[in-house]
């Protein structure tokens, strides 16, 4: 199993550490907790009939590689997936029909209105 990145497990903290060596240590967890990444499953078909078009999901990838995703749907569920590669491909129909993932930490402006243009075209009545 691959990781995402190469973050160390964190060592048992001792109570006799020093005011740097613990804003150190603080730091050093405080960094594997800001490594997860949010992000949104989004679909333009729904060929199960089961989650529906736009978005269908929201997920976070660990810093691990490990992912949770819970659905937005009649029949909501949290899974959990070794990378977000087996949950993409787990729920993209064998590529019958496209689902996107997006990450949405830390976007820059040119990254909100491409995510802004996909919801919208997916809120647009066919033929439009």
């Amino acid at each position: 199993m691959s990781t995402r990145n190469n973050h160390t497990k964190p060592k048992p903290l001792k109570k006799d550490l020093t005011k740097a060596q613990k804003a150190k240590r603080l730091s050093e967890l405080l960094s594997l907790a800001t490594a997860s990444r949010r992000w949104l499953m989004i679909r333009d078909e729904d060929i199960s009939g089961m989650s529906g078009v736009g978005i269908v999901a929201e997920g976070v990838e660990f810093s691990n590689g490990w992912v949770a995703v819970t659905w937005d749907s009649k029949f909501a569920s949290v899974t959990i997936y070794q990378s977000i590669s087996v949950a993409q491909t787990v729920h993209s129909h064998r590529g019958q029909h496209d689902t996107k993932i997006i990450f949405i930490d830390n976007l820059d402006e040119e990254e909100k209105d491409q995510l802004l243009e996909i919801l919208e075209r997916m809120k647009a009545p066919e033929g439009s």
